[in-house]
């Protein structure tokens, strides 16, 4: 909550209208005044059909512009810029329908800090190239339900914030395709994929999975006490 509202104690940051030749202004192409105040759900689901679960998502923007314009008196959210990572993540992730991913995603992809988003294909990925350790020992081919993705995106920040922004959406792109090309959850092309010299998975031999396991986790260790 002292994040949340450190965030919102941010001035407004509103690009001026007359740049100069050296300057790039980068505007949303969106009127999102109009999205709020004129489109109906059933404007905004014809926009998004084809992003999957769209009537939630219409009723969820918006909510969203609403909060947003109520709490800040103008439809941005601009003073995140100025934000941490750990503020600007504590004031998304208290709007309904914002996530860890979500919110790292605009932490990574719009506000430019150091983040990692994670969602279910990050985790299955991540799990079978053994990049992240699970709490139970068996054999990969057998894993039918993966780590939370929580669990993983807590482990994996400790880990790759280290690395600069560039680095980290380098990391995530990759991840996005190497998940759609390859590493897809029933039957991934383990034989193509550029990773499977260094995959656990795919050492493995790449098996489609047959039994269910319920419950993994990330296998975090104990702290040292000396």
């Amino acid at each position: 909550k002292a994040l949340a509202q450190a965030a919102r104690d941010r001035q407004d940051f509103i690009c001026d209208n007359d740049p100069t030749e050296n300057e790039i202004i980068v505007r949303d192409c969106v009127d999102w005044h109009r999205v709020l105040h004129e489109a109906s759900i059933d404007d905004i689901i014809e926009c998004i059909r084809c992003r999957g679960m769209h009537s939630m998502l219409a009723h969820r923007i918006k909510k969203i512009l609403r909060r947003v314009l109520d709490e800040r008196g103008v439809l941005s959210l601009e003073f995140l810029r100025e934000a941490s990572t750990e503020e600007a993540n504590a004031y998304l992730n208290e709007i309904e329908g914002m996530g860890a991913k979500t919110s790292a995603c605009v932490n990574l992809l719009s506000l430019e800090n150091r983040d990692f988003p994670v969602d279910v294909n990050v985790g299955r990925i991540m799990a079978r190239l053994g990049w992240v350790p699970l709490e139970h020992d068996f054999k990969l081919e057998l894993l039918e339900q993966y780590a939370p993705e929580e669990s993983v995106y807590e482990f994996l920040s400790e880990r790759l914030n280290t690395f600069d922004v560039t680095m980290l959406y380098e990391l995530h792109y990759h991840m996005i395709t190497l998940g759609k090309v390859f590493c897809a959850k029933r039957d991934p092309n383990c034989a193509s994929c550029p990773m499977n010299s260094d995959c656990e998975y795919a050492k493995c031999g790449g098996k489609r999975r047959n039994n269910n396991m319920n419950n993994v986790g990330v296998y975090t260790p104990a702290p040292n006490v000396n």
